[in-house]
This record gives structure tokens, sequence and C-alpha cells, in this order.
């Protein structure tokens, strides 16, 4: 099935990562298009955010070990934070929820 594209023919979409140096998540809006052929990317607005040190602590904590109560809390917290910073990057880029196809993360 084809995805949806804005009146002007782009598909707008948000990349999240989170890596494993622990500083936080970053967010990408990018608007593809196609051209002459060419899939053309235009990104509309970029920004990081930092971790606060306790979820630092805790993320660093589960790398080496922790119980399933504590990885169930991160895997809930953490998609928490990639929801704010997907959240904060569409308004950087002054769009809406229902603008963009789809939101990726990385991990």
């Amino acid at each position: 099935m084809p995805m949806t594209r804005t009146t002007n023919g782009e598909m707008l979409l948000v990349g999240l990562m989170s890596g494993t140096s622990l500083d936080g998540i970053s967010a990408a809006v990018v608007a593809f298009s196609e051209r002459d052929g060419l899939v053309h990317a235009d990104l509309r607005h970029f920004a990081q955010r930092a971790y606060h040190d306790e979820a630092r602590a805790r993320l660093a904590a589960a790398m080496h070990g922790a119980s399933a109560q504590e990885y169930c809390r991160l895997h809930t917290d953490l998609g928490t934070w990639l929801g704010d910073a997907a959240r904060d990057a569409m308004q950087g880029a002054g769009v809406s929820a229902h603008e963009v196809q789809a939101i990726a993360s990385h991990g």
C-alpha cells in the first residue's frame, strides 16, 4: 500500500536515535520527495534531547544486567522519552502528528 503524501507530494518522516554513548536522543524531521526519478531529502528540523542524570544511570546499569522489572520499566520509560523527542522535533519543524507518515527509531 503506498504511503500518503502531503499536498505538495512530500512524505514527512521522523527519525529517532539513541546510542550506547548514553548522551540522549537525537530526532530529525525529514521531508522526502521524488523529482525526475530521484529521491530528495530535506531536513526540516533536528534536535537533541539529553538524558537526565537518573535516566543515564539507569540505562548504564542495565547494560550490565538488571532485573526483569527494571528492564520493563526502562522499556516503558524509553518509549516515553522517544515519544517526547519525536513530539519536540515535530513542533520544531512546525508540523503536526497527522502530517507525518512514519516515525522510525534505530534504537
